[in-house]
């Protein structure tokens, strides 16, 4: 999939008030938009959001959520929607399957700002690339769901 602008479309889907401010500034000061956020499966299927559901391209998600639901739960309700990437955000990523499960990257928390901009360098170039890049950063654990799609986009 190629795309028309090098910028993403961020959605973060996290219950940590304070991360998600976190993420937002990290999100602008690498050049992307924030297109919103959400603490719960609740609150993303509520409609509120759903302008900027529909927006974003890329959703940061974390696994434990509000009102007893999760980032898988998360995940599954967005590729009922549509084909966004998706990544998940998590302190224990031993709670996602090894194929990511619905989604297409880890991101080990904590988030440092570093990782987290070498980590969207590199979605943003397998993305306009359409093609899977050299090498994923060391932070990001890359499924071979997105690789199959980004090498079928070539």
């Amino acid at each position: 999939m190629s795309r028309d602008t090098d910028a993403f479309d961020i959605f973060v889907v996290e219950d940590e008030t304070l991360l998600v401010m976190d993420l937002e500034d990290m999100i602008e000061h690498a050049g992307h938009r924030f297109a919103g956020d959400a603490a719960s499966l609740q609150e993303v299927m509520d409609g509120s959001s759903a302008v900027a559901l529909k927006k974003a391209d890329l959703f940061l998600v974390d696994m434990q959520l509000r009102n007893n639901s999760n980032g898988l739960q998360v995940a599954d309700h967005l590729r009922e929607i549509g084909d966004p990437l998706i990544v998940f955000i998590t302190a224990n990523p031993a709670a996602i399957p090894d194929d990511c499960g619905p989604g297409d990257a880890i991101l080990p928390k904590p988030i440092y700002e570093a990782s987290f901009m070498e980590a969207l360098a590199y979605l943003q170039k397998g993305e306009s690339l359409g093609c899977v890049p050299d090498k994923a950063p060391s932070d990001l654990r890359v499924s071979e769901r997105l690789k199959k799609r980004w090498n079928a986009a070539s």
